[in-house]
């Protein structure tokens, strides 16, 4: 059965995927879960669902904006 994670229920994003790991591994994907929610809750405090989706965005677009410049650096072609 594929349960939602809890945090993308609340955040709209989950942490990175346990893929292919050992059981003993896969036993700390709780744990980590928990960890990144404290962190989040600190991070994002006094935001709003909208505030939160809004600064994702923007950083979803300087992530964007900084992979074509190493793009573009790789070939030889950059400029600030």
């Amino acid at each position: 059965m594929i349960r939602a994670h809890p945090v993308k229920a609340k955040t709209g994003y989950a942490p990175a995927k346990f893929a292919r790991c050992t059981k003993g591994r896969r036993s700390l994907e709780g744990l980590v879960a928990r960890c990144w929610e404290r962190v989040e809750e600190r991070a994002f405090a006094g935001m709003s669902l909208g505030e939160r989706r809004n600064l994702r965005r923007l950083l979803t677009k300087v992530r964007a904006n900084l992979d074509s410049n190493v793009r573009r650096r790789s070939r030889g072609v950059f400029s600030v």
